[in-house]
């Protein structure tokens, strides 16, 4: 043993060799930084072991002082290298002169896991079918992965047990593989044996043992299970039994008149194969002693994930069931090996129980002590409870601090009439209020790691007069999911002291004098929570209770779209009924594919939609649940037929509203008389009339120049139907009539 002394910038190191343990920390240096960290650097042989377990010592004048506040490369699992470092944040530790204390770093190698086993016994002098037994002798590891070699036994082929028992049904040479692994290093080593297993019909010796009462005077039944012998020989074990002690039957039974443990033993020979088989068999008589559980328990790391070693240190017991109270951690959450080790991967406090057994009591005896596992660093998390509150006033009221992973804290008190008192730095501070009423008080809180703030409120009430108290109180987070942290709202009044009790009486933290308590409930169940305000000042209680609910954790199932058009292949407009026939589904979107409509999409479960066009519509479904969110879509097509035309035939007349046999030079009025019609086509037959010859007026007006007999025809139309219907007459056009005209001449004029 031997120690060197480096001393680097005032301060005093110490490197350290323990007989046993060799420190690979080296260079070890430190300087301090803004007052209030000194950060030690360091390096680590990285020729020596891939993971290295770091510890941190400062002494001062000959006496360890605390690092609570400590960052870095220490701990458990940590990679070899250069420049290694810790930062220690030692103003909340050390009040002293940083100069002065003495710092060790010691870095010792983590045991690589090594593979390797021997085979403890071979059973049928090694003729199939043969049992093997094996003696696993790795070296620092904690999960085991057998291959024996042997497909054809299917899934016994393989086991994680330590030390596995195995047959091999058939001769042949197999090849048995080991893989040793450390879960905490994340490290495997394989180790390989070959094993020749001969063809014999073996002779197997075996025997049942038939009887439970395993006290003095009880009698046994050994029913022989040999396979392929014919001479044998029992042994008790039993000597004060005398001549009873041995026998050459097949089956046999024996009286045990005494306590102890006795070694039952069958030899049988095969006089063919001359092959014999000896099995023995512990047959413990005792006097009945109840089973004491009981255990401890050491972390590797305080911080998750952290691999826990269990000692069992039960009494009187034969068999155990471990609950880790991890159920997260599936089928490895329990266990039945006399001293498991269990990995826990997620910070929390954690209810282990021990359920011990004695070979005649089938009733457990139980014993449950807690796990508590730290998160890594976090963020400032400000909290404070305000122990004297609802008070009369004047009152000064005192702040309990119970803010997380914080450093520095910022009060406001509410009350800006006490001025520059208003305020304070302090970690857990007083207030004089002068005057009755509800202030809020805030607290800020910040630490030296993250670059954030948290903020926490609650009011401070001071009355004018003593009021009996009124308990009360409501569960922010109800019917929650197992594992669930529940926190409570105290709507108590008149009241500064305060009692809960949780309902949960397998917690270790089944009750709070917290203002505004949580409470995590590791189980499924439904919860009585009590509670009882108490006015310290007149010494009255009021009590108040409600029920907590926490469900089994949700199984999510995908949602599955599915629907029917109910009334299909419709004409126009049509009405078209959806029937909803999807499973799994909390919520709906529907996509009618019919874009022009101002109802194309709906969120009901069983819509219905109106087509006013025939055509073929593509109708999606998006169907999802609350469990998961992911929607599942179905398609589907909608036929909208044209409708039929209706049977609307027009009626049509007109007549001429000038005379006939006038002067051609006058203009003809045509006056219809109709019903349903929407079009008007005439045709006057006047062709030198030009562009004129042709109307679509209901009552059109035309010239004919020329006289004569003319056959007008008007065909009208209805726009739904497309019938038509035509009506002709005749128009007649005579000669003007000429006029006289008053003449005469005077021939012997002047006479």
């Amino acid at each position: 043993m031997f120690k060197f002394v480096i001393l680097i910038s005032g301060l005093l190191f110490l490197a350290t060799n323990l007989s046993g343990q060799e420190n690979f920390a080296s260079n070890i240096s430190t300087s301090v930084s803004d007052d209030d960290k000194l950060l030690i650097t360091f390096d680590i042989d990285d020729n020596v072991a891939k993971s290295f377990n770091v510890i941190l010592m400062i002494t001062y004048q000959g006496s360890a002082v605390k690092t609570s506040s400590v960052i870095g490369d220490v701990g458990s699992n940590i990679k070899p290298g250069t420049e290694k470092a810790i930062v220690w944040y030692f103003k909340n530790d050390f009040k002293g002169e940083i100069a002065k204390v003495n710092v060790d770093v010691f870095a010792y190698k983590e045991n690589e896991p090594q593979a390797i086993f021997k085979i403890q016994s071979i059973s049928n002098n090694g003729y199939a079918p043969c049992e093997l037994k094996f003696l696993n002798t790795s070296t620092y590891a904690n999960e085991y992965q057998w291959d024996f070699g042997d497909p054809a036994s299917g899934a016994a082929n393989f086991s994680f047990q330590k030390d596995p028992v195995h047959v091999f049904q058939k001769g042949g040479i197999y090849s048995i593989a080991l893989i040793a692994r450390s879960t905490q290093l994340q490290l495997e080593n394989t180790y390989y044996q070959s094993i020749e297993i001969k063809t014999h019909d073996a002779t197997i010796a075996d025997f049942q043992i038939v009887g439970n009462d395993y006290s003095p005077g009880a009698k046994f039944k050994f029913v022989n299970k040999s396979v392929n012998a014919d001479v044998f020989l029992w042994n008790f074990g039993d000597p004060t039994s005398k001549k009873k002690n041995e026998s050459d039957k097949k089956d046999e039974e024996h009286k045990f008149e005494k306590a102890g443990t006795f070694k039952v033993s069958l030899i049988v020979k095969n006089n063919f194969s001359k092959i014999t088989d000896t099995i023995t068999k512990d047959v413990v008589i005792a006097q009945q002693q109840l089973p004491v559980a009981k255990f401890v328990f050491s972390t590797a790391s305080d911080i998750a994930p952290s691999l826990v070693a269990f000692k069992n240190m039960s009494e009187f017991s034969t068999t155990y069931k471990w609950n880790f109270g991890d159920p997260a951690s599936g089928e490895k959450n329990a266990s039945t090996e006399v001293n498991p080790a269990h990995t826990f991967e997620k910070p929390g406090n954690y209810l282990v129980e021990l359920q011990a057994f004695s070979s005649n009591d089938k009733k457990p005896v139980k014993y449950i002590d807690t796990v508590k596992i730290k998160d890594v660093p976090k963020p400032p998390e400000a909290l404070f409870t305000i122990e004297n509150n609802n008070i009369l006033g004047p009152a000064t009221v005192i702040f309990k601090n119970k803010s997380k992973n914080s450093t520095s804290y910022s009060w406001d008190f509410g009350d800006p009439e006490s001025a520059a008192n208003n305020t304070s730095n302090a970690v857990n501070p007083t207030h004089t209020y002068l005057k009755p009423g509800i202030y809020k008080v805030v607290l800020k809180t910040t630490n030296r790691v993250f670059n954030t703030e948290s903020m926490f409120a609650d009011n401070v009430i001071i009355i004018q007069a003593s009021k009996p108290p009124v308990a009360g109180f409501t569960i922010s987070n109800n019917n929650g999911v197992a594992p669930a942290e529940v926190n409570f709202i105290n709507k108590a009044e008149n009241a500064d002291s305060f009692i809960w009790d949780f309902g949960d009486t397998e917690s270790a933290n089944n009750s709070s004098a917290d203002a505004m308590p949580k409470h995590i409930y590791t189980k499924a169940g439904r919860f009585k929570v009590v509670f009882t305000a108490i006015n310290k000042t007149t010494g009255e209680k009021s009590t108040f209770s409600d029920f907590v609910i926490v469900n089994e954790p949700v199984v999510h199932v995908k949602a599955e779209a599915k629907f029917e058009a109910g009334n299909n292949n419709l004409p126009a407009p049509a009405t078209i009924t959806f029937k909803n026939l999807s499973v799994n589904a909390g919520s709906y979107f529907w996509d009618f594919g019919d874009p022009k409509s101002a109802s194309n999409t709906s969120t009901e479960k069983d819509p219905v939609h109106t087509y006013t066009s025939a055509g073929r519509y593509q109708v999606v479904l998006s169907a999802k649940n609350k469990s998961t969110d992911e929607p599942s879509k179905f398609t589907s097509y909608v036929i909208i037929s044209q409708a039929p035309k209706p049977e609307i035939r027009p009626v049509t007349k007109f007549s001429v509203v000038a005379e006939q046999g006038q002067k051609a030079t006058r203009q003809i009025t045509f006056k219809t008389t109709s019903t349903d019609v929407d079009l008007y086509e005439w045709n006057f037959n006047d062709p030198e009339s030009g562009t004129a010859n042709f109307s679509t007026e209901p009552n059109p007006t035309h010239k004919f120049t020329k006289p004569g007999r003319f056959k007008v025809e008007l065909k009208v139309t209805n726009k739904k139907s497309g019938l038509t219907n035509t009506y002709s007459d005749f128009v007649n056009i005579t000669e003007p009539v000429a006029e006289p005209v008053a003449k005469f001449e005077i021939n012997n004029n002047n006479t």
